[in-house]
């Protein structure tokens, strides 16, 4: 399992990336005699998540570290990929976050997701936790919890979600 700093490592470097060369779904930059002022450096990354659930720290850590911005737009995993096929190039998503890998598949399925060429990505989050195309890193893993009753069940009969398909469960 990933130790959480290695989580947040993973994560700041999949935001700091994203936001430094604007990959995964932003559109084409427009010439540099063309853009704000204000748009001569990121300072901010837009992310979209249907993690709703304590990503505000994280985020907060990674603006007081790297003094960039990330707004951060909520749904769920099919609404907002749905958001991001309607948007297309226009979107203003620089980062896809989903609450599994099977989501983040169906999005780089889709087309939705560019490559990210992260050595930090690389050296932290191992090969079985990534596409094979670098579209897509894991950055977090659930614990799911078999309970049972002892007194009726034994724990040599009933420890692994394998032995869930038995047809006596």
């Amino acid at each position: 399992m990933l130790r959480r700093k290695s989580v947040l490592l993973a994560l700041f470097a999949a935001l700091a990336a994203a936001a430094m060369a604007l990959v995964g779904c932003a559109p084409a930059e427009q010439p540099a005699a063309e853009q704000p002022e204000e748009a001569a450096g990121p300072r901010y990354v837009n992310v979209y998540t249907s993690r709703h659930y304590g990503v505000e720290p994280v985020f907060d850590r990674f603006t007081e570290e790297t003094g960039i911005e990330v707004r951060f737009t909520t749904g769920a995993d099919a609404l907002l990929r749905e958001r991001l096929k309607a948007e297309g190039e226009n979107t203003l998503a620089d980062v896809f976050i989903a609450v599994d890998a099977g989501n983040l598949w169906l999005a780089a399925e889709d087309g939705l997701l560019a490559p990210v060429d992260s050595q930090v990505l690389q050296d932290n989050i191992p090969a079985e936790l990534r596409d094979a195309e670098n579209r897509w890193f894991g950055l977090t893993q659930r614990v799911r919890t078999i309970l049972y009753h002892p007194d009726r069940v034994s724990a040599d009969e009933l420890s692994t979600y394998e032995a869930l398909a038995d047809p006596q469960w």
